[in-house]
């Protein structure tokens, strides 16, 4: 209670501060906090971060889009402080309905994330525990009022107030997706700004992961590209280190210039392409398995096996809706094997290539196990 106690009264001494006018920032000595957010918005030492409560009621994906547009995002919480910072900054508002927040549902463990793709390793339900009838698309908000103070899942179509969030410092936001592209630092080729921070994010489909390489860099000594995965640096991009690989399907890249800038230095140039990963083994299972999968799934999983090896699939449970829900598994564009109903298990099937294309599909009313399935990589010799 103690520690709850002193957190609650950090985030009241930042909000006496916006009060009084007087904000404190590394690149804005003070002002009040429209200078330093925008008009309306609220701003935290702690985080570096602005927040808006938008009373405009509109669905999930139309207030997802509204704080895009806006260059930020639906709020992520990352913490217990910043949850009872924005919580008391909500205390200030004249709404009783609850606000969409970022948090989204995944099929993979952890089983939640922010919609900038970093893990929810923070979270605060209502009553203390995730809702248990979750599925790959729910949505959540926040609710607060005296009894029930926290996160729950919400209809996803509902009209709601909503709480965009964005970092301070960052001045340009990208967004890109698709199995291809480039990127570039701002103003590029001509000489990018100082005192600058721009974000980029990529998104590739499930199934696949980023090869992101830098094809030129010229930046000043004190300039500096990073990418991030899960809310966590996995590289600094330099001459020597010009390209990563990621293990999931996406990637985050913050360029984040000096002060000084210099107009010698254009910049960088990077491409990315979506790859399968390449693996010795892995598996393969129903969403939710070994309890019964959703209606509705459509799911994609692609195997890559190194050169000079074949695929062995070992499929050791399988129980579907006979040809409703059913597993195909493909080599290229041919289907070699379609699952469904109940066959005899275990079951091996050997695949002559290094490529496989795994598609789960359920139809919108049946439910059952679902299935657990293995691969192995195995060697062709000569």
């Amino acid at each position: 209670m103690m520690r709850l106690f002193f957190i609650f009264l950090s985030a009241l001494s930042t909000i006496t501060t916006l009060c009084d006018g007087k904000v404190i920032h590394d690149q804005v000595n003070t002002g009040d906090a429209a200078t330093v957010c925008g008009s309306g918005w609220y701003y935290s030492q702690e985080f570096d971060s602005c927040y808006i409560f938008l009373t405009i009621h509109q669905t999930f994906e139309d207030a997802k889009n509204y704080c895009w547009n806006s260059d930020s995002e639906l709020v992520s919480i990352y913490s217990e402080l910043e949850y009872y910072i924005v919580s008391a900054f909500m205390e200030q508002q004249d709404n009783v309905y609850p606000y969409w927040i970022g948090l989204q549902t995944y099929i993979y463990s952890p089983p939640f994330r922010w919609l900038d793709h970093t893990n929810a390793n923070y979270t605060h339900f209502i009553n203390g525990s995730a809702p248990s009838n979750t599925d790959r698309n729910a949505c959540f908000a926040w609710y607060k009022m005296p009894a029930n103070d926290g996160w729950h899942i919400s209809n996803c179509s509902n009209l709601q107030p909503f709480i965009c969030k964005r970092h301070l410092r960052v001045d340009t936001i990208t967004r890109v997706n698709g199995t291809t592209g480039t990127l570039s630092s701002p103003n590029y080729p001509a000489p990018y700004y100082a005192d600058s921070v721009a974000l980029y994010y990529i998104d590739v489909p499930e199934g696949y992961v980023i090869e992101l390489s830098f094809g030129f860099i010229a930046i000043d000594s004190t300039s500096r590209i990073t990418v991030f995965e899960n809310n966590a640096s996995v590289a600094t991009i330099t001459s020597e280190q010009n390209s990563v690989t990621s293990k999931t399907n996406h990637l985050k890249v913050e360029f984040d210039s000096s002060k000084e800038g210099n107009s010698r230095y254009i910049g960088w140039s990077a491409k990315y392409n979506a790859i399968v990963p390449v693996t010795r083994e892995g598996s393969f299972n129903s969403p939710n398995y070994p309890s019964h999968y959703d209606g509705n799934e459509n799911i994609t999983k692609r195997v890559q096996v190194p050169d000079d090896f074949n695929i062995i699939f070992t499929i050791w449970d399988f129980s579907s809706e006979v040809n409703a829900d059913y597993l195909d598994i493909y080599e290229g564009n041919n289907l070699h094997l379609r699952l469904t109903g109940t066959p005899a298990v275990p079951l091996t099937y050997f695949m002559p290539n290094t490529q496989a294309t795994l598609i789960w599909h359920s139809s919108p009313s049946t439910y059952d196990r679902g299935f657990n399935l293995t691969w192995a990589a195995d060697p062709i010799w000569v």
